[in-house]
């Protein structure tokens, strides 16, 4: 039987990064011969690995040698079907299947809004990114919003893009919320709180939050941002600013986020875009209540255009302050685990196999 690959940069702390190796470990675990290809095998999430898993470490670091590396694997390794699914990685892995002789069936996971998410790309690399797209045998969208933008956006033909909701094991999610919070730094014990989660950079629009919090007053819950990124200082000074000194929590990475996203007042994503944000799901199968941004793509349709909590528009404080001032005196929704488990890993790596296991064209 023809190996699958998965290919990625590495395991750093991403949502990608940890949907991209759940469906990998679903794939190993269910038996079928699974390579997770990794530029270098570094990241928090290593240890997350699947002992049914193979492990590839091309050792590159950097993407414009991983495509020989890459290539020289491919073409020993039989494999049949490689699924990539990130930017850099996409257009990589593109690269390296075109140099093969025998070249594996191609599938890009399309993880964002590629009309959003493009906008700070050079002009090379938004004209490569395409490239790659339209090389693919398939391209899988995470959302339906996803999938729309790639069709008119990237002009890709409708029959070659499949919608594939991220997996999200809601199972372990519960299990993992049992147990103990880590503690955050400078959070008293017993002081509710309000939670957002996410790479530290412009497209989470943690500054709309933190900017919407501080006009919740002082006796709100505390503000717990987790994460790590390049916006932290700009994040932390913007926090000082706003009188948020001791009540804006920055704790970094979490192991395992999901206990304080259950003993958490309230989830908030603020994002700009997204293409099917995880984070909103696994606080849902928390039971915690939510309010996110109706960006595109991804929150409307995991919400159902707000009956599972409340949409505000894009880049709004004043809206998002409403929202959350109009959440936290709500008792806690019903229903929000039962949405959760309809992204549920099992059912999502299913899909995902038949997808692969369908023959080519």
């Amino acid at each position: 039987m023809q190996r699958i690959g998965f290919f990625l940069p590495d395991l750093s702390g991403g949502g990608a990064e940890r949907m991209l190796l759940t469906l990998a470990n679903g794939f190993a675990e269910k038996g079928l011969p699974t390579d997770l290809i990794l530029m270098a095998a570094e990241g928090e999430y290593l240890r997350e690995i699947s002992p049914a898993l193979r492990l590839i470490d091309l050792g590159t670091r950097r993407a414009t040698r991983s495509v020989a590396a890459l290539q020289r694997h491919l073409s020993k390794s039989r494999t049949g079907t490689l699924i990539s699914g990130l930017d850099h990685a996409n257009i990589c892995a593109t690269a390296a299947t075109l140099l093969c002789r025998n070249p594996p069936r191609l599938l890009l996971s399309q993880r964002n809004t590629l009309s959003r998410s493009q906008l700070t790309r050079s002009p090379l690399h938004r004209q490569l990114t395409r490239m790659a797209l339209r090389r693919a045998d398939l391209v899988l969208a995470v959302s339906e919003g996803v999938r729309r933008d790639l069709i008119s956006h990237a002009g890709l033909p409708p029959a070659r893009v499949i919608t594939t909701w991220n997996p999200v094991p809601t199972a372990q999610i519960r299990e993992l919320a049992a147990q103990p919070p880590a503690p955050v730094p400078g959070l008293m014990r017993g002081r509710p709180y309000i939670l957002g989660c996410g790479r530290l950079v412009a497209q989470k629009g943690f500054d709309d939050l933190i900017k919407a919090w501080a006009e919740l007053g002082p006796r709100s819950p505390d503000l717990v941002i987790l994460g790590q990124g390049p916006e932290l200082a700009r994040l932390q000074a913007l926090a000082r600013r706003l009188g948020g000194a001791g009540r804006v929590h920055f704790p970094g990475f979490c192991e395992n986020p999901f206990a304080l996203m259950r003993g958490a007042a309230l989830f908030v994503l603020s994002s700009h875009y997204e293409g099917l944000p995880g984070v909103l799901i696994q606080a849902m199968a928390c039971g915690t209540p939510v309010v996110a941004t109706d960006c595109d793509s991804g929150p409307a349709e995991i919400l159902q255009q707000g009956r599972y909590g409340t949409l505000v528009p894009v880049a709004d404080p004043v809206a998002l302050t409403a929202a959350m001032a109009a959440a936290l005196r709500k008792p806690r929704p019903e229903g929000l685990e039962r949405r959760a488990r309809d992204f549920g890993a099992q059912e999502v790596i299913a899909r995902h196999i038949e997808i692969v296991q369908r023959s080519p064209g």
